[in-house]
């Protein structure tokens, strides 16, 4: 596997795809387009002993016009929104702001498909995520509003993305729209929202983890004699409520030098029958961890 992806990361090969992506037959040009995102994949599997195509600037260009000529077609066929969705998430893995936030800006907007606004989020938090973690967070004023427009959207999914995304774009335009989120009806929005504000170190969403703390101890089990149509939707639920108390359980911990003395020990009387009773092992962990750190304090 390591071979084959030295191989497919070659030099030769990415030029190859590019080329494909220039040519006037629509079959080759996405087969290079299909090319190029898998030997995007490939080489940053590879790391230091990769080519960094993800800051390739031609191969950004090209799947950029790409995707901004799909988009221009605004075309709702099947095969089309397929290719505009693929396309997105592709830009995700390359890491040339100035040339593909423009076409990922586009199809965040409302007219396009669902999918494809969900993808364009996702991969601004992709591209974000990568920048935060080399210490270098995005300053992208138009990005920002792109983001607040879309936390405002209808859908909920949306809008939990979006809450999700401004938290790796850090500005005051950001932390504004995130406080106004932790009054979302939305439960998921509430929790992606006070995370985005610990993330930078603001307490600010404390009672909205707080309340999933408290949730966490009132849940009463179902009694199996629900529909299977029910039982789905429960199943649902349940895995959002995990998700949303693991996220809660590790922002409180890290929260805990900006909590006043109040919040720490009401913090510390929630978690710890969450340490010691709760059904899954990694969120006892995740408790016991945060509890350590907020006695610490």
């Amino acid at each position: 596997w390591a071979l084959f992806g030295k191989l497919a990361a070659g030099e030769q090969d990415w030029r190859v795809l590019v080329a494909e992506v220039r040519n006037n037959n629509e079959l080759r040009r996405w087969r290079g387009a299909l090319g190029l995102a898998q030997m995007l994949n490939v080489d940053r599997q590879l790391g230091d002993a990769g080519q960094h195509l993800a800051e390739n600037r031609e191969i950004a260009t090209e799947l950029a016009a790409l995707l901004d000529e799909r988009l221009k077609s605004s075309s709702q066929a099947e095969e089309d929104v397929k290719q505009q969705s693929f396309l997105t998430l592709a830009l995700g893995s390359l890491d040339v702001h100035d040339v593909v936030f423009p076409p990922i800006e586009e199809a965040m907007s409302p007219g396009h498909d669902l999918d494809v606004r969900k993808n364009a989020v996702g991969a601004v938090a992709l591209i974000a995520g990568r920048a935060e973690e080399e210490g270098r967070p995005i300053d992208d004023p138009r990005m920002v509003v792109a983001l607040v427009d879309v936390s405002a959207d209808e859908n909920a999914l949306l809008r939990q993305m979006g809450a999700f995304a401004l938290g790796l774009v850090p500005s005051d335009a950001s932390d504004q729209r995130l406080v106004v989120l932790l009054s979302d009806p939305d439960d998921n929005t509430r929790v992606n929202a006070a995370v985005a504000l610990a993330r930078q170190n603001s307490p600010a969403g404390y009672p909205v983890f707080r309340d999933v703390l408290t949730d966490a101890l009132t849940e009463s089990p179902s009694t199996g004699n629900d529909t299977l149509e029910s039982q789905v939707e429960q199943a649902s639920q349940e895995t959002g409520r995990l998700i949303a108390l693991k996220n809660t359980v590790k922002a409180v911990g890290e929260l805990a030098g900006e909590l006043d003395g109040d919040q720490r020990s009401e913090a510390l009387d929630l978690l710890e029958p969450i340490a010691a009773n709760h059904p899954e092992p990694r969120i006892r962990v995740d408790a016991t961890q945060s509890i350590s750190t907020l006695k610490a304090q």
